[in-house]
């Protein structure tokens, strides 16, 4: 019942790792102010989690004076350290008392492998804040709760050994060490589909299964989620989001000269986590210790067909969908969100930064058995070769924005805003994919064409037929640097040089009744004035993602239907103004005629005329008498 096997080696007399890191976990855990030591309250808490007792004061001081005893680094004046946690269950198993280990080790959800088991209710959604469901799951979006964002600061500052504010792949690596996977979640294969009620795959299922056979009654009493298993695949749920990429970390955020991830940029990619994979988030909320009985961790947004009603976005994470053909600049765009402007053209970002290394812009080819909706998608595992392909065909890219007037869907009620940008690939399954279901994840449509090429503007023609009514468009023209050394070539002031290919982009929004395309520059956005332009394009496409009435296309059919609805409604005004002036007439006349018959009544000094009093019957007998009067 309580192995010593898999908790100690009895030869050399020493912890096993897998044990020490799931210590590692429950250390973390009830280490609630982060400091790397245990303080008496927080062993005490421990102690009535795991025993359901609380410990003495004087029993207290014994555990520490024996640990002193044990060597040095064991205690200090705020606590029991990491190693005198680890002493005091080297102590237990050395006087035959696994049992006091593995009572805590199953406390904390391991089994009899010490494979980390999950429970269900763990990855459930619908405990969101502010859930409804009767919405569906794709109707609406979910976003971290402000405790969540605070915990993710908090490791940050935690495992920022070298306090230069970023995170090293060394201190990344610290963080996750207590992980199964002992990675981040931007690491691990992508996509899932088919899944049961749980969100989970049938291979997590059958893991499941093995878990509760293998566990007894901890397995029969709670339905358990094998964490390895659902790790491997990320089949957790319908609830993925469209292009939900998660592979651009940290190339997709904001970083520092040395390309560690600052602490925007590791709350930005948390929130996108979220955004793309809230399953994946809650995961990993629940490695890292996350306590949900005091606060849900995630807060549901309003549905998207309330906010289509009210025109007003009230969400804290802004989605757009950037499409482009091939060259236009859709990496250069994503560059200068987080801060990395130029990058992707002078060639330290866009293939090599945002996409995988050794993987270029004309790799947009995917296998077959990626087609199709996402419940189709084949486990990532089993492709061989086409992570880098769907990296490559979606890539995202995440940082805060501010805009005026913050309403109350923004972070701490400020006017500051995630804004996520995806690249969609050229490639027909991407296109597909981002055009599915209505567009329902897509906030904002980033139309980005090349402003010396025309071409790239029909290609834009296609895309716009199929993009819903509902979605906002932006026309984006790029490389108007371009446009300016042509201008000087030709002689012709800048303003005065006419491009065919904005021209054209003009007449296709004015067609849709769209705002007409901005005009930016990427490749020379380093400088200060190029970057300030680029900050207020920043912050008018999340201005038209937040109220998306003024940007929302119009199609011939719509605009027809309005055509009508104008005609009718110019009718009816006619029609009633038309009445209106006709009872206005006639009273009118009725009264100056009444005004006309009193006036000569009075010059003539005879009393005005008026009608005798009407009585049917007395009327009905004379018209009956006169008749018979003229019959004779």
């Amino acid at each position: 019942v309580y192995p010593i096997a898999p908790l100690f080696n009895t030869q050399r007399r020493e912890l096993l790792p897998k044990f020490k890191t799931a210590l590692l976990r429950v250390f973390r855990i009830f280490d609630q102010d982060r400091d790397g030591v245990l303080s008496d309250v927080e062993l005490n808490d421990f102690q009535e989690t795991c025993f359901g007792a609380r410990l003495q004061p004087s029993d207290i001081e014994d555990v520490k004076n024996m640990l002193q005893t044990e060597g040095p680094g064991r205690v200090t004046s705020f606590g029991i350290t990491f190693e005198g946690y680890l002493s005091i269950h080297r102590k237990f198993i050395e006087r035959n008392r696994a049992e006091t280990s593995w009572l805590v080790l199953r406390q904390f959800g391991y089994d009899d492998q010490l494979n980390l088991q999950i429970p269900a209710a763990a990855l459930d959604l619908s405990e969101a804040a502010g859930w409804n469901n009767d919405f569906g799951v794709r109707e609406r979006s979910l976003e971290l709760s402000k405790r969540a964002l605070t915990f993710f600061a908090d490791l940050f500052h935690q495992f920022d050994q070298d306090k230069d504010q970023a995170l090293s792949p060394r201190e990344l690596e610290n963080l996750f060490s207590i992980c199964p996977s002992r990675r981040g979640p931007w690491e691990l294969g992508q996509r899932g589909g088919s899944s049961d009620a749980h969100g989970r795959s049938p291979r997590t299922r059958d893991s499941a299964k093995a878990t509760a056979s293998s566990s007894g009654s901890a397995g029969a009493d709670h339905d358990l989620l094998n964490a390895e298993a659902a790790l491997a695949d990320l089949r957790l749920g319908p609830s993925n989001a469209t292009c939900a990429e998660l592979g651009d970390f940290p190339a997709g955020t904001r970083v520092d000269e040395s390309g560690n991830v600052t602490l925007a940029g590791w709350l930005a990619e948390w929130a996108m986590v979220t955004l793309l994979q809230p399953r994946l988030t809650l995961l990993y909320l629940y490695f890292l210790g996350f306590d949900r009985t005091k606060e849900s961790a995630l807060v549901a947004t309003r549905p998207r067909s309330v906010e289509n009603e009210c025109n007003s976005l009230e969400r804290s994470v802004v989605r757009a969908f950037v499409f482009g053909a091939q060259g236009v600049g859709k990496s250069s765009l994503l560059e200068a969100l987080i801060g990395q402007p130029g990058a992707a053209a002078a060639g330290t970002g866009g293939p090599s930064g945002l996409r995988p290394a050794g993987v270029s812009e004309q790799h947009l080819g995917m296998g077959s058995g990626m087609k199709g909706s996402p419940s189709n998608w084949t486990f990532a595992s089993e492709l061989v070769g086409d992570e880098d392909r769907r990296t490559d065909l979606f890539r995202n890219a995440i940082s805060r924005i501010r805009v005026q007037g913050g309403g109350s869907g923004s972070p701490q009620g400020t006017g500051a805003r995630f804004f996520c940008l995806t690249e969609v690939g050229t490639d027909n399954d991407a296109l597909e994919e981002a055009l599915s279901n209505c567009m329902v994840d897509c906030d904002l449509a980033v139309l980005v064409f090349d402003s010396t090429n025309p071409s790239s503007v029909d290609w834009l023609r296609g895309v716009q037929k199929r993009i819903p009514e509902s979605v906002p468009c932006v026309y984006v023209a790029s490389k108007v640097d371009l446009l300016a050394e042509q201008s000087a070539v030709s002689g012709l002031d800048e303003t005065d040089f006419r491009s065919q290919a904005i021209q054209e982009a003009s007449n296709l929004c004015m067609a849709n009744s769209l705002p007409l395309p901005e005009l930016i520059s990427l490749h020379h956005a380093s400088s200060p004035k190029l970057r300030q332009r680029l900050t207020r394009l920043f912050e008018l496409l999340l201005s038209a993602a937040l109220r998306p009435d003024a940007a929302r296309p119009i199609s011939e059919e719509r605009r027809a239907r309005q055509r009508r609805a104008r005609m009718v409604k110019a009718a009816l005004r006619v029609s009633l103004v038309a009445s209106v002036a006709a009872a206005g007439g006639l009273l009118i006349w009725s009264w100056t005629s009444r005004r006309a018959t009193t006036r000569t009544s009075t010059e003539s000094g005879a009393p005005p005329v008026r009608p005798a009093p009407s009585h049917p019957v007395a009327d009905a007998v004379a018209g009956s008498a006169v008749s018979a009067s003229l019959a004779r």
